[in-house]
């Protein structure tokens, strides 16, 4: 269920979604494949390490215990520190589909015995009270914590997948070969396993502690000429 819920063909949308790398492709800030791992890498270690990758990490906290008021907590900061609208508004589309695909699933791979889809019914519903909707990090934390998958392994996946599609993201529009995006991603390796063991220490404090230079540049990306992505 990890590799799947991890696979590029997770049907989530997620392929639509650049997180403004796009923005400094267009402004010839990332050109060719030194500059974009030096953006890859800039990206991982100022803004996911703090963001995403942490907001999955206080999920699966959430979701081992099944702490549903921890959770909403956790949504409701994560939409207010989440500036661009874009990203905002992509976080929980991909967050709602994300948990409507995996609740659909469970009872086929015979995962459900317990009780994650009530659970995860309930997150859901408690969430949308607010007038809000799951975000995808939480959504893939909670998802993993309450399945009683290893964090470890949960996030050494979800950083995988999520630097693979940022990669992805390079090769298509700069462009860039397949074999340079491989190099790309191969080059980003040591940098994983130094974000993972950040992560250890990290807390609530932490999340969204963020370089504003991201956000703007995703900002600016509502506006570009021409786009290939939502965000």
């Amino acid at each position: 269920m990890l590799l799947q819920m991890n696979d590029a063909l997770f049907p989530i949308g997620a392929f639509a979604h650049s997180y403004g790398v796009e923005t400094y492709i267009q402004k010839r800030l990332v050109h060719d494949a030194p500059s974009a791992a030096q953006y890859l890498r800039a990206n991982l270690e100022q803004s996911f390490l703090y963001g995403d990758l942490l907001c999955a990490a206080l999920a699966w906290d959430c979701g081992i215990i099944r702490d549903i008021p921890g959770l909403i907590n956790l949504e409701v900061l994560v939409r207010a520190s989440k500036a661009p609208s874009e990203i905002r508004d992509a976080a929980h589309k991909l967050g709602s589909r994300f948990i409507k695909t995996v609740t659909a699933l469970l009872p086929e791979a015979g995962s459900d015995s317990s009780g994650t889809v009530p659970f995860l019914a309930e997150y859901s519903s408690v969430l949308a009270k607010t007038g809000a909707f799951p975000s995808h990090a939480a959504a893939y934390g909670v998802c993993c914590g309450a399945l009683n998958i290893p964090k470890a392994r949960s996030l050494r996946a979800f950083l995988y997948a999520q630097s693979s599609a940022m990669v992805t993201c390079c090769v298509k529009t700069i462009p860039l070969s397949q074999t340079a995006g491989q190099r790309l991603l191969t080059g980003l390796f040591g940098c994983m396993g130094c974000l993972l063991e950040a992560t250890e220490s990290l807390t609530a404090d932490d999340l969204y502690r963020t370089c504003p230079g991201f956000d703007l540049r995703c900002m600016e990306h509502e506006t570009l000429y021409s786009r290939l992505f939502m965000s």
